[in-house]
């Protein structure tokens, strides 16, 4: 069920509470500019007038739309016509927005756009947001809850920080060495990955200090850092660790 309504069974009244927007279809009219579009689709959902006004202004200003709203839909870029699908999908206030691969091939001036958007819709309107996508960054950036799916299986299913939390222990810090040196590391240490000299060090069983010591005894270290650790390696080892969470 959605938002208490079995979608097969009443399609009608269940499209009225919801909005969807994929990254790769238009639910925009190609040929039409989005203002067209917009008022269309206030007559498909029956949106009050006043209603209709109040959120398009908003969303002008949020998303900033005036620039374009009258060009076609076929002459906007990408950013731009993603903006005007989300202004779309939620005119009518739905109770859920679906969201599937929303930031797909947009730069990072555009992504980021779209997620200052979709946060303050979910704090002001209490929109609830279901988000697919193979972009991480958006998970970082939107998400309280997540769920992992491996082969049709769901093996994580929680919040975030939780999710974070089950691999808290293990620490990463990046190591500058000498041009062209590979690191020699301690007993239950691993590199994650290497860009240029700097080394990106895993470690559990030891203090941060004692790891600190050690490197330094067998190499130039140039620059230490401590990096977070990268919700990627968290996913990662969410599908190494590939444990299907019971019904």
């Amino acid at each position: 069920m959605v938002n208490k309504v079995v979608p097969y069974e009443n399609r009608q009244q269940h499209a009225f509470h919801i909005g969807v927007v994929f990254g790769q279809r238009n639910q925009l009219w190609w040929d039409l500019p989005p203002g067209d579009s917009f008022k269309l689709l206030a007559k498909i959902y029956k949106i009050p007038r006043q209603k209709y006004e109040h959120n398009l202004a908003r969303f002008k200003k949020l998303l900033d739309l005036n620039a374009f709203m009258d060009t076609p839909v076929r002459k906007l870029s990408l950013g731009q016509k993603m903006r005007c699908e989300l202004a779309a999908a939620l005119l009518h206030d739905p109770d859920v927005l679906f969201l599937d691969e929303p930031t797909i091939g947009l730069d990072v001036f555009a992504k980021e756009a779209i997620r200052s958007f979709l946060k303050e819709m979910n704090a002001s309107q209490q929109t609830t947001v279901l988000l697919t996508t193979h972009d991480l960054d958006d998970v970082e950036n939107l998400c309280e809850r997540v769920i992992i799916v491996d082969k049709g299986q769901i093996i994580e299913d929680g919040p975030l920080a939780d999710l974070k939390a089950s691999f808290g222990n293990e620490k990463v810090i990046a190591f500058e060495l000498e041009p062209n040196e590979p690191p020699c590391l301690p007993a239950g240490c691993h590199k994650i990955k290497s860009e240029g000299n700097v080394h990106y060090i895993s470690y559990t069983d030891m203090t941060t200090p004692e790891l600190i010591n050690e490197m330094l005894k067998r190499h130039r270290v140039h620059d230490i850092s401590f990096v977070p650790l990268d919700i990627n390696e968290v996913v990662k080892k969410a599908y190494q660790r590939g444990q299907t969470i019971s019904k």
